[in-house]
């Protein structure tokens, strides 16, 4: 059974500093999609749990951007650069 998150509501570090997405959705450890949260929302169908960034940077657990078919460990991280929240 494949496990699937969504994130919204996230400042989502990519290499290209002119799009900023807000939402994500990681399936089984991997990125499968960025966007708007209401693009991510409707990608991800119903049983996908939700996670509220609350404004929080969403980036690969060694500070490295995320985008589409990024696999591993990815964190959350508040503005004092504290992390918050892990997936994956």
């Amino acid at each position: 059974m494949s496990s699937t998150t969504v994130i919204v509501n996230a400042r989502i570090r990519t290499a290209d500093r002119a799009r900023v997405p807000d939402g994500a959705v990681v399936r089984d450890g991997t990125v499968i999609a960025l966007g708007t949260s209401a693009e991510v929302r409707k990608l991800a169908g119903a049983g996908a749990e939700v996670l509220d960034a609350r404004g929080a940077t969403l980036e690969g657990a060694g500070g490295e951007p995320v985008a589409r078919g990024t696999t591993g460990a990815l964190v959350l991280r508040g503005a004092d650069g504290a992390v918050v929240a892990r997936v994956g």
